[in-house]
């Protein structure tokens, strides 16, 4: 593998904008940069960018999302300092990405192998809810998936955790916070059940209120507010006892509540001793 390229590939997609749901622009360049590659490449229905080699359905998957955390607008330089690159997204996720590139290349140089296919996937980060791993798995339906996190590359995970996401909004009359104190508060119903929330997470389910906004002004009584919470469990019965906690929310009758779960990801364990995972420790 040429060190010096693979370098030069991790900054080069790194300093293409990325952010979920508008990730175009990247996926063209990795495209582009694999025209002269062995295999094949098509878009999926979902803006997935698939390259595959052999026939039938692949025998391994290997996925590498391309979104990142950052919106277009974030300036991106990418530093160099001693033996480290330095700069938002080099490691999650475009270490990844060009490492699969390259080893695949390398393994396809050497000769004929099983089929196989990597799928550049859409939709990972924040509320993309992993829409594009999820869409390949189900359309491919590899019997073997590993997923390729730039941070996570020298370590192997095999125990995934699952979350719930949802987004409780209140809405109500508001009013002045002395002329109409009589009136309830959107903030003050959705602070009670934040808290609430809250009680039901644990060091190993931890509940994370990650966004909350709502009101107008100290001296008004707020008319709405909501709050996006995520609970996160290997334990897919701490998550559905979770999701009906959500249904059963109230609040003060002269107000609205709504509860829209945003994101449903499964948790599982890999048992120590399957064929995948011992191959990969090998």
């Amino acid at each position: 593998m040429d060190r010096t390229t693979l370098i030069d590939d991790i900054a080069t997609i790194a300093q293409i904008p990325s952010p979920t749901f508008a990730e175009h622009e990247r996926l063209e360049w990795i495209a582009r940069r694999l025209a002269q590659s062995p295999g094949s490449t098509r878009r999926d229905d979902v803006g997935n960018l698939i390259w595959w080699w052999g026939e039938g359905r692949p025998s391994v998957l290997l996925t590498a999302h391309v979104d990142t955390v950052f919106p277009a607008s974030t300036p991106i330089a990418i530093l160099r300092e001693g033996g480290r690159m330095v700069g938002p997204g080099v490691g999650d996720n475009a270490a990844a990405i060009a490492v699969a590139i390259h080893v695949v290349e390398n393994m396809l140089g050497d000769g004929d192998r099983a089929s196989g296919a990597v799928a550049f996937t859409v939709c990972e980060e924040g509320l993309g809810n992993l829409r594009g791993a999820r869409h390949a798995c189900a359309s491919m339906q590899p019997p073997v998936v590993i997923a390729l996190e730039g941070h996570g590359l020298e370590s192997v995970v095999a125990d995934a955790l699952g979350s719930i996401r949802a987004r409780i909004a209140i809405d109500g009359p508001g009013g002045h916070a002395w002329k109409d104190r009589d009136r309830p508060s959107a903030i003050h119903a959705l602070a009670g059940i934040a808290a609430q929330l809250l009680q039901h997470g644990d060091e190993q389910a931890p509940v994370n209120i990650g966004l909350i906004q709502g009101g107008l002004a100290v001296n008004a009584i707020a008319g709405s507010a909501e709050l996006v919470v995520e609970k996160r469990s290997a334990d897919a019965s701490e998550l559905a006892t979770f999701v009906d906690t959500l249904q059963t929310l109230s609040c003060d009758r002269h107000l609205q509540l709504t509860v829209e779960v945003l994101g449903d990801r499964a948790g599982g364990v890999l048992p120590r001793d399957s064929m995948l995972l011992t191959t990969v420790m090998a």
